[in-house]
């Protein structure tokens, strides 16, 4: 009889072997099936974050771009600021000649106008003698 009971046991353990067996498999599967699901997420991720570093890098080189024409816009408007500076000085420059011309035009007129006068008055004295 214990060579029936022994049986009896060795029957429920495989038994409660098997359910466990089963039991750990599901887990194991379970466990399995959620680690292929992160590592697809994973994957996701990493392909996003390449594409995203990709775009950041493009991003990068068109900033750097824009860095650059702006920089040469403002060497050109500095430029054109230099050039404006000449160009007004020598507008100045003119000027101020213009002027002298003038005062030496006024003075001129000036000096015409008094040795046209002492003439006439000069004619004035001798036809009055």
């Amino acid at each position: 009889m214990m060579a029936c009971e022994f049986e009896v046991i060795r029957k429920e353990l495989a038994s409660k072997r098997q359910v466990v067996e089963e039991k750990i498999g599901l887990k194991l599967e379970a466990r399995k099936k959620e680690n292929d699901r992160r590592i697809k997420d994973l994957n996701r991720l990493k392909e996003k974050l390449i594409d995203d570093s990709k775009s950041a890098k493009i991003r990068c080189h068109n900033l750097s771009e824009s860095v650059q024409k702006i920089e040469h816009i403002f060497q050109q408007i500095e430029c054109d600021r230099a050039f404006s500076g000449r160009q007004l000085n020598q507008q100045r420059e003119k000027f101020k000649q213009y002027c002298v011309l003038q005062d030496k035009i006024i003075e001129e007129r000036e000096k015409s106008e008094a040795a046209k006068k002492a003439v006439l008055k000069r004619l004035k004295n001798e036809y009055k003698k």
